[in-house]
């Protein structure tokens, strides 16, 4: 195996490694000391925050055509709901681009071994990050980018009384993607994605990264009707 293929192999698990971190609970904070890269074989477990209750209905004291209109017209004037179509009597997708995720996802507390010596920690549901890595006493300057959107589905359901229950469903879906770069050296690029519904989640499978809904989504969507 030649040096450029061991380096970027030692590369990519030291990549792997420092964004997945285990995450603690809020109230704990985990000392760390920097991972060995060319020792280490396998990136580290991480458990990652576990599922938050997120709601995801709610009453309207108001007939489903009522509440459609409301809903169509509160959807339709703001620039944050893309794609907003009546797929039925009583439907409605749209889809939400997050330019700050960590808003509408929680993915955890990533620490990264600087070449500096010291612990970078950021939130792993943060849009960009950049931070060097030192391996095989070769430094690189690595960006870490997460894209991520939600896809929903609104739908009312008729009750007594002229109520109406409206239900929100979210399937979110995460691209992350992490360049590694030095000079003389060829970029390496670690891409993987994510998908999970309201009040769930899931690990990224090339790093034990796990994201979870914040339940922030279905809550927005949920205020856009008048509760009963």
């Amino acid at each position: 195996m030649s040096y450029k293929i061991t380096t970027a192999l030692v590369l990519t698990v030291a990549l792997l490694s420092a964004c997945s971190t285990p995450v603690p609970p809020a109230s704990v904070t985990i000392e760390e000391k920097p991972p060995e890269p060319i020792q280490q074989t396998a990136p580290p477990a991480n458990v990652g925050p576990g599922n938050i209750p997120v709601v995801t209905a709610r009453a309207v004291k108001a007939p489903p055509a009522t509440v459609m209109k409301q809903l169509l017209g509160n959807l339709s004037g703001n620039a944050t709901y893309k794609n907003v179509k009546q797929t039925a009597a009583n439907r409605i997708s749209l889809s939400v681009p997050f330019p700050d995720p960590s808003i509408y996802i929680n993915c955890g507390l990533i620490e990264v071994p600087g070449a500096d010596g010291n612990i970078l920690r950021f939130p792993g549901a943060s849009a960009s990050r950049q931070y060097q890595l030192n391996v095989k006493g070769r430094t690189y300057d690595v960006t870490r980018k997460l894209a991520a959107r939600g896809d929903a589905i609104v739908s009312l359901t008729p009750r007594g009384n002229s109520t109406t229950t409206v239900s929100v469903r979210v399937t979110y879906r995460l691209s992350r993607e992490q360049v590694a770069t030095a000079p003389d050296s060829d970029p390496i690029k670690v891409r993987d994605s994510l998908i999970f519904r309201s009040g769930r989640g899931a690990a990224f499978v090339r790093a034990p990264t796990r994201c979870v809904s914040s339940g922030m989504l279905e809550k927005e969507l949920l205020d856009l009707t008048k509760p009963g």
